[in-house]
């Protein structure tokens, strides 16, 4: 066990490494999280100085602009973009090493990613800290304590559950040769389905009901609404809940399309 720890901590230190060495990149990232908030901030503060309708989508303004600060900080934190590095290795010959040694690929590149986005976290996690914070002191959100222990929790699993999803993706990378725009078009969709743009009730009743069946919203729409309040202690418990159920499922899925991936894998290259 302890030698299984210390061989992935290897990969673990290397994607530490590569965050601290191309510092630009992270605060180009972080930068690149600050301006989808700006511009919902306007969009918002347009739409609510126009309509005539109370609290449109059952939020009142200042709940939409907290959900547009919180929104842009979590997709930051659930973000993946290990997709292309993937793709890469499946292409090029680069799952050859973890064929022919005692590594698994999988352990190797969550030990990696993890690595990578230590300080991240670290940063978003104090954003979210004084955001808070501030929403607390002055409009008095009561943030007690076991809304702020399942926030923590839901967006751990979040991040679970979103990083397994597109390590599934990732995976066509076995049958199709240039999944770069396919990668693209199924980020857009999984931002816009978790809420990472606008909250989901904006697309409707048919949508929401559709949204029930499916994974997305309990990745940015739900660890929103758990420290928002606009939840209840036990429909908070239930959403943790399936939270964990879509994780197991996503697991299952990523370990079954990488299964059928590695039998029709050809090791050349590498």
């Amino acid at each position: 066990m302890a030698r299984a720890l210390l061989k992935y901590s290897v990969s673990f230190k290397i994607g530490l490494k590569n965050s601290m060495e191309y510092r630009v990149d992270f605060f180009l990232k972080l930068l690149s999280t600050i301006f989808p908030i700006i511009i919902n901030l306007f969009l918002w503060t347009a739409v609510y100085g126009t309509t005539h309708v109370k609290n449109p989508y059952g939020y009142t303004y200042i709940q939409i602009i907290l959900y547009s600060l919180l929104s842009g900080v979590i997709s930051s934190i659930v973000s993946t973009g290990f997709e292309a590095d993937i793709a890469h290795d499946i292409k090029d010959g680069g799952l050859n090493k973890y064929i022919v040694k005692p590594v698994s690929y999988y352990i190797s590149r969550v030990a990696s990613f993890l690595g990578e986005k230590s300080i991240q976290y670290a940063v978003l996690l104090a954003i979210i800290t004084a955001v808070l914070t501030i929403f607390n002191i002055f409009l008095n959100l009561n943030m007690e304590i076991f809304r702020i222990i399942t926030f923590l929790i839901s967006l751990m699993q979040a991040a679970i559950l979103n990083y397994l999803i597109f390590f599934a993706v990732s995976a066509l990378a076995f049958w199709v040769f240039e999944v770069g725009y396919l990668f693209w078009a199924v980020g857009v969709a999984i931002n816009i389905a978790s809420g990472g743009l606008f909250p989901i009730e904006v697309l409707g009743v048919k949508a929401l009901l559709v949204l029930e069946f499916l994974p997305f919203k309990y990745i940015i729409y739900y660890p929103i609404t758990v420290i928002s309040g606009k939840l209840s202690h036990t429909e908070i418990l239930y959403g943790l809940l399936i939270q964990l159920i879509w994780i197991c499922i996503a697991l299952a899925v990523a370990k079954l399309m990488w299964y059928l991936g590695m039998k029709k894998y050809i090791a050349v290259g590498g």
